[in-house]
C-alpha cells in the first residue's frame, strides 16, 4: 500500500509540474526598427509555455540600450480540448548610441530568439514615415497568362503593424471583366525582420472578357493608421494619422482559343461528368418512374461558360424534363462551377434499352490539347409490369391408378352424423362472425350513402374506390397517378395500368394527361392546372355509364 501511495504521489507532482523541455519556441519582436535618439523602442519576447516571470534575463541588453520596467503576461487557451499556455514580456529599451545597434539575442531553458538591428537617427532629425514600413499591400496571381474565357484568382495582403481605423479595401479593376469576391478574409501573424505584422488575405475572381494584354490596376487601402511620434519617450502617447495606400498593377496575357478546336469553349484545368439514376437497382417494370441525373463539374471557369446538357432518349421512354441548376463553388481553394440536368423516364414496353453515350468537348490547359468528358452508354432492363391482381393457376394431378380402381366405400351412421354437425358448427361461426363484423360497423359512424353512391353500381362503392378518391384529392400527385394505375389494372385489363390506351372521352383522357404531367414536369402552372377533384368525377361518370352497358340486367339497389 506504501508503494501505490508513493507512485500516486509521483504521478500528481508528474502532471502539475512544468518540465522545462516544454519550452519549444521562444521569438523576440519590436514594434519599429527606426528610432531617433531619445525614442524608445517596445520589445517583447514571446514564450509558447508558462513560465516564472523572472525566467528573462535583460542583462545581455544593457550594453547598448537603457531597459524600463519589464511588463509580464500568463495566457492559457483550450482550443478542440488541447490545452495551451505563452508567457509575454514587454519592455521599454532606449539606445545609448546613434546609428546601428542589434538587440542581442536573449536565452531561456536552452531556447534563444533572433537578433533584430535597430537604425538610430540623431535627435532633432525626423525618421522617414513609419507607414510605409508599418503598413504594407502585397498581390498574387494564378497566373500572369490564361485563355479566353477562363478565370483568374487574384489574392492580396494587407501586413500591418500598427492598428487600422475606419479601415477600406476597394476591389481591383480590370477593363470589361467580371469580378466578384471569392471565399471569407484570413487572418494570421507574421515575423518580418524581428517586427511582427497582423496579415490579412483577401481573394477576388477576375474573368477577363477581352483577348489580348491587360492591366489589372491594384486596389486601394483607406484606413486610419496609429503611428508614433518624431520624439517618443517613456511617456509619450501615440498618435493617429490618415493613411491611403495602392497596391501595384498586374500585367496579364489573355489568349484566345485555338483555332483547331472544335465544340463548345470550354478551357479548364479538370472536367468530370457523371450520370445517376435513381432508385438505383438492376431492372424496372413498365411504367415506374426513373430519375435521371447528368451533372458536369469544370475548374477554374464561370458556370456561365458551361454547356447546356440535352441527352438522348431512347423512343421507348416518355421523357419529362426537370430543372437545369447552376452554381459557383469553391473546394480546397479551387474554383469550380457546376451544371447539374434532372429527368424523368417511363419506361412503355419491356425489353433493354440503352442510354446512349454522351460527349462533352473541353481544352485541358495543363496538355493543351482537347479533350472529352464522357458518360458511357447505359444499358437499361424493363420488366413487364405485375399485375396487381393476380388470377390462381391450377396445378396439373396426376391421378394414381390405384385410386381409380378402388369402389368408393359408403360412410357409417357415426360418420355421418360427425360430418354433419361439424358441418353446423361452422356454418354458425362463421354466421356468428357476421353479425359480429355488422354490429361493430354500424356502432362505429361513418359516412352515409347519398342517394347518388346508392345508384351507383357495387364495383364503384369498394374500398379500392375509396382509396384512389383519397389520393387524387390530396397534395401528392405521384402517388395519386400510383393510385389510378392500380385501380385501372384492377379493373380493366391493362397489365399497365394506362387508361390512355381505352376508348376515353376527349375531356376524360386530357384530364389523365394533365395529372400525368403533373407528377413529372417541373411547370408549376401545370400542376395547379390538375384537379384530382377534375379527374375523380369524369372517370366516375364514365366508369358508371361503361359499367351499365356492360351488365345486361340492373343490379338491384342495395337497401331494397
Amino acid at each position: 500500500m506504501t508503494f501505490l501511495s508513493r507512485l500516486g504521489a509521483a504521478l500528481l507532482l508528474l502532471m502539475i509540474a512544468t518540465p522545462s523541455w516544454a519550452l519549444s519556441q521562444l521569438t523576440a519582436t519590436v514594434d519599429q526598427t527606426t528610432a531617433g535618439m531619445g525614442q524608445s523602442v517596445m520589445l517583447t519576447i514571446s514564450a509558447d509555455d508558462d513560465l516564472s516571470s523572472n525566467a528573462l534575463n535583460t542583462k545581455p541588453l544593457l550594453r547598448d540600450f537603457v531597459v524600463g520596467a519589464v511588463s509580464t503576461s500568463h495566457q492559457t487557451s483550450i482550443v478542440n480540448g488541447k490545452r495551451s499556455q505563452s508567457t509575454s514580456w514587454t519592455l521599454p529599451i532606449l539606445p545609448r548610441k546613434i546609428g546601428k545597434v542589434t538587440v542581442p539575442s536573449l536565452s531561456i531553458n536552452g531556447k534563444q530568439t533572433q537578433p533584430i538591428q535597430l537604425t538610430v537617427l540623431p535627435a532633432g532629425k525626423k525618421p522617414p514615415s513609419s507607414i510605409s514600413q508599418d503598413i504594407q499591400l502585397k498581390v498574387e496571381v494564378g497566373s500572369k497568362t490564361l485563355l479566353e474565357g477562363q478565370q483568374l484568382l487574384y489574392t492580396i495582403r494587407l501586413y500591418t503593424s500598427t492598428p487600422l481605423q475606419s479601415a477600406s479595401l476597394t476591389a481591383p479593376k480590370l477593363e470589361g471583366a467580371t469580378i466578384h469576391p471569392f471565399g471569407q478574409d484570413q487572418q494570421s501573424s507574421q515575423i518580418i525582420n524581428g517586427q511582427a505584422f497582423q496579415v490579412v488575405t483577401r481573394q477576388f475572381v477576375i474573368t477577363p472578357n477581352h483577348v489580348g494584354s491587360q492591366r489589372i490596376i491594384g486596389p486601394m487601402l483607406q484606413a486610419s493608421a496609429t503611428v508614433r511620434g518624431n520624439n517618443m519617450n517613456f511617456f509619450s502617447m501615440p498618435s493617429s494619422e490618415p493613411v491611403m495606400k495602392q497596391a501595384p498593377d498586374i500585367q496579364i496575357r489573355v489568349k484566345p482559343k485555338p483555332a483547331d478546336y472544335q465544340g463548345h469553349w470550354l478551357p479548364s484545368q479538370q472536367v468530370t461528368l457523371t450520370q445517376s439514376l435513381s432508385p438505383k437497382q438492376a431492372s424496372y417494370q413498365v411504367g415506374e418512374p426513373i430519375t435521371r441525373t447528368i451533372t458536369l463539374t469544370a475548374a477554374n471557369v464561370d458556370k456561365s461558360v458551361l454547356p447546356e446538357l440535352q441527352p438522348v432518349t431512347p423512343a421507348q421512354f416518355r421523357n419529362y424534363p426537370g430543372k437545369t441548376t447552376r452554381e459557383n463553388f469553391a473546394k480546397q481553394n479551387t474554383l469550380l462551377a457546376q451544371t447539374s440536368y434532372q429527368e424523368a423516364l417511363i419506361p412503355e414496353k419491356a425489353g433493354d434499352y440503352t442510354l446512349p453515350e454522351i460527349r462533352i468537348p473541353w481544352w485541358n490547359t495543363k496538355t493543351h490539347r482537347q479533350e472529352w468528358a464522357r458518360i458511357p452508354a447505359t444499358t437499361i432492363k424493363i420488366t413487364p409490369a405485375a399485375l396487381s391482381l393476380s388470377a390462381p393457376t391450377t396445378a396439373a394431378v396426376q391421378p394414381n391408378p390405384a385410386e381409380l380402381t378402388a369402389q368408393p366405400q359408403p360412410l357409417s351412421w357415426l360418420q355421418q352424423t360427425a360430418l354433419w354437425w361439424f358441418s353446423c358448427t361452422i356454418l354458425l361461426l362463421v354466421v356468428c362472425l357476421l353479425l359480429l363484423y355488422l354490429w361493430l360497423q354500424a356502432r362505429r359512424p361513418g359516412h352515409t350513402l347519398s342517394r347518388s353512391e346508392l345508384q351507383q353500381p357495387v364495383s364503384m362503392i369498394k374500398t379500392d374506390w375509396k382509396s384512389l378518391k383519397q389520393a387524387l384529392t390530396q397534395a401528392d400527385h405521384l402517388e395519386g397517378y400510383q393510385a389510378l394505375q392500380a385501380w385501372a389494372r384492377q379493373h380493366y385489363p391493362l397489365s399497365e395500368g394506362d387508361l390512355l390506351k381505352l376508348d376515353l372521352p376527349q375531356e376524360l383522357s386530357d384530364a389523365i394527361r394533365n395529372f400525368r404531367q403533373a407528377c413529372f414536369g417541373e411547370n408549376d402552372s401545370s400542376k395547379h392546372s390538375a384537379k384530382g377533384d377534375k379527374l375523380l368525377a369524369l372517370l366516375k361518370s364514365w366508369h358508371q355509364r361503361k359499367s351499365t352497358k356492360s351488365n345486361t340486367t340492373k343490379l338491384p339497389p342495395l337497401n331494397p
